[in-house]
């Protein structure tokens, strides 16, 4: 509040419609369904773990990506893809490539939250009354 609002003023994001709610609503249902599935199989849960966690991952980025406008957040959700692919040939443990996938992408999106927000203040001045 302190950084943004006096250079930009108050910003207020759009709502999704009904329909882009339900949708996720019912995206989620059955994500969760198919991820229930896995549970029965733990040694393919295992092997699987950190590409599945990578699609998640790369699911709420992309929404983020579309609800906010962002397009970082579709560059993350293909980088995290990506590194959830790819540990997952790798010889490292399922869980722990899922944690690397975790941990890799939220050090990303440190990096570029920075990024982003040093390009705002440099470009942006506070309106002095």
């Amino acid at each position: 509040m302190r950084i943004t609002y006096p250079r930009t003023g108050y910003v207020a994001y759009r709502q999704p419609p009904r329909w882009q709610r339900a949708l996720g609503g019912l995206v989620g249902i059955g994500v969760g369904i198919a991820l229930a599935n896995l549970t029965f199989n733990v040694q393919l849960a295992e092997a699987w773990m950190p590409v599945l966690m990578g699609a998640t991952l790369a699911a709420g980025l992309g929404y983020l990506g579309a609800y906010l406008g962002m397009r970082r957040f579709y560059a993350l959700a293909a980088f995290v893809t990506a590194l959830g692919i790819f540990m997952h040939w790798t010889p490292v443990n399922g869980f722990l490539g899922a944690s690397l996938v975790i941990a890799t992408a939220g050090a990303w999106m440190l990096i570029s939250g920075s990024v982003t927000l040093y390009r705002y203040l440099q470009h942006t001045s506070i309106e002095v009354s």
